[in-house]
């Protein structure tokens, strides 16, 4: 954990607080930017394990700030969270459409802060700032690209790990099919055109390939999808 930079791009003080306790427990050093503008600068210059932006802040829009960094070659490589001040749906799918790997919710806790930088931190291996999970007896990697099922190793698409990628990061948290779409929208290798069938297509075969288990897709009626865990 040595030697690992997080820059936060924020001028809310209570953020940065909770911020910096948070990431020095994990030995981790913070760099602050108080504007888009700093933030993109910094982030070109210096090697980022991820970069956690706030939405609101002045000037340059914290999701502008997303959408750049993600076309810039020499950052697109770079997790980024965005931090929200509510969780509304239009907010959240904004945000995906710009590239965000992650989000957070305002007020941030310093336990669901410290889960994410155990994600992006502490299970990275020889990537840094990529992410390895783990629910019950699912787990993904996303830097050797590997979903495995107790000891099974499970074949799946690109898209396929792209969406299981986004539900296991929030298990029991419905996704709307809409939102899932701009997530894909915004991955690369995705060249075609995606509709709510085509989600319905892949979780279907998700479904089969995952097999059942303690941990599974479900539906949920009139929104979506979420991962969950069988009690």
């Amino acid at each position: 954990m040595n030697d690992k930079r997080v820059l936060l791009a924020s001028d809310d003080k209570d953020i940065a607080e909770i911020f910096v306790a948070t990431l020095k427990k994990y030995g981790a050093e913070v760099t602050i930017s108080r504007t888009g503008k700093q933030a993109i600068g910094v982030a070109r210059l210096t090697p980022f394990e991820f970069v956690c932006i706030d939405t609101d802040l002045p000037g340059l829009d914290g999701v502008d700030v997303c959408l750049i960094l993600k076309n810039d070659e020499t950052t697109a490589h770079i997790p980024i969270y965005l931090v929200f001040g509510s969780d509304r749906e239009e907010d959240i799918t904004t945000g995906l459409r710009a590239g965000a790997d992650d989000f957070l919710i305002k007020p941030l806790t310093a336990g669901e802060l410290s889960a994410k930088i155990e994600e992006t931190l502490l299970h990275s291996g020889s990537a840094p700032g990529i992410g390895a999970y783990s629910v019950e007896n699912l787990q993904l990697d996303e830097h050797s690209h590997a979903v495995r099922v107790d000891s099974r190793l499970v074949d799946l698409t690109l898209t396929e790990f792209n969406i299981l990628s986004l539900l296991i990061r929030h298990p029991g948290t419905a996704f709307r099919r809409s939102q899932i779409i701009e997530m894909l929208k915004s991955r690369k290798g995705c060249g075609y055109t995606i509709k709510d069938r085509t989600i319905d297509f892949h979780i279907t075969r998700l479904r089969k390939k995952l097999g059942t288990g303690s941990v599974s897709i479900r539906s949920v009626y009139g929104i979506g999808y979420r991962l969950e865990v069988a009690e």
